[in-house]
């Protein structure tokens, strides 16, 4: 009995403690940090990278993009990394060469592969790492870039917009959950412990980049790397991209559980982040970011378990314990109006939060069990 009120009380904390008090906290402390404009003018040479897999369908519109962005074409080296293509996408790239545009036609090996023979032939000390998809606002390349005036800076990461998530069940929750995310990476930018990047909209200096596991991805290590090295992660809020996310059911649970798979196999390559000892700044801001949320849906069955042996000791318990029965049930009830294409405001958003700390949850649970990601698909 004395072991389940702990179970289910601790539990209960450290949902709050991740959701609201370690927010809330990060807020309080940013209120006292100054920060300074930046009025960098500068261009630094880079060299972009997009890693793909049969995008002959975009792979013009995706170059004419970046050519278009308010960035001196001579400092722009575009190396286009097609993982074992089976389509167009080589010969289309190939037509841009006049244009300082690589094309490699590599074998199928898996994205972290082909982001690693790019960085190999890649010429300039800044990297750029986006995908064939994503559609950069005409000032994000310097937004990106402007950093790096200050020699700390290690590394950059933009912002990935979806004007279409309003239009989905899963897209509001998924809106939701990254108006959360960009302000706690934007308060973390800010004290210097930021260890995570948007993917398909970040940059890292040539000289910190190390060569990336093939069963994770750039986002996942490039700010642990360059943290590693004495060097900051900066969050560019101005650096913009828009890319469309996956907000059907289906696609949205594998993509949930791969990037899971992926973020949660990571830690064991930058373990030094869990060393409260050695790094305990560093630790409290990596645990309560990124090693809490795979640790959420836990907390949540051991909310449910332990409430079931307590439900006949105090009212109050059977009280929780209805309460929680109700809101799995609006869950399921959510799950079939999203697969009907209906919305009901609070069922929906039940579900929408449900079905995202379920895909945290296979993700972590088949990570465990040995799967990895080097190879996926769209649908993933």
């Amino acid at each position: 009995m004395i072991v389940s009120i702990y179970i289910f009380w601790i539990s209960i904390l450290l949902i709050i403690t991740g959701y609201l008090i370690y927010p809330v906290m990060l807020g309080i402390i940013n209120l006292f940090i100054k920060k300074k404009p930046s009025t960098n003018d500068e261009y630094p040479s880079v060299s972009i990278i997009v890693a793909c897999h049969n995008e002959e369908k975009n792979i013009k519109d995706r170059i004419t993009n970046i050519l278009a962005c308010h960035y001196p074409k001579e400092k722009l080296e575009i190396i286009i990394a097609s993982d074992g293509s089976t389509d167009q996408t080589v010969n289309e790239a190939l037509k841009w060469q006049n244009w300082n545009i690589k094309a490699l036609d590599l074998p199928r090996q898996g994205r972290a592969s082909a982001h690693n023979e790019a960085v190999r032939q890649a010429e300039n000390d800044i990297l750029i790492f986006t995908d064939a998809e994503t559609i950069y606002d005409h000032n994000c390349l310097k937004q990106l870039c402007q950093p790096y005036t200050d020699k700390h800076v290690g590394a950059t990461s933009g912002v990935l917009v979806d004007y279409k998530l309003k239009d989905s069940t899963l897209g509001r929750s998924q809106g939701l959950y990254w108006k959360l995310e960009y302000f706690l990476r934007r308060t973390q930018s800010n004290l210097g412990v930021l260890s995570k990047t948007s993917g398909a909209n970040m940059s890292i200096r040539r000289k910190l980049f190390k060569s990336i596991p093939l069963d994770v991805d750039i986002d996942q290590v490039a700010g642990p790397d360059s943290l590693s090295q004495g060097f900051k992660v900066v969050h560019a809020q101005e650096a913009i991209a828009y890319e469309e996310f996956a907000t059907d059911l289906k696609r949205q649970l594998a993509s949930r559980q791969r990037f899971t798979i992926q973020s949660f196999s990571a830690i064991k390559y930058h373990l030094f982040l869990l060393n409260i000892l050695r790094h305990p700044i560093l630790s409290f801001h990596f645990i309560f970011y990124r090693l809490w949320r795979y640790l959420t849906p836990f907390f949540l069955i051991a909310i449910f378990i332990s409430n079931g042996f307590l439900i006949f000791s105090i009212s109050i318990y059977l009280y929780f314990f209805v309460a929680q029965v109700g809101i799995y049930a609006f869950a399921i009830l959510g799950y079939f109006l999203e697969k009907n294409h209906r919305h009901w405001p609070l069922i929906s958003t039940i579900f929408s939060i449900i079905y995202l700390e379920l895909g945290i949850l296979l993700g972590v649970l088949k990570s465990l069990f040995g799967k990895k990601y080097t190879l996926y698909s769209k649908q993933q």
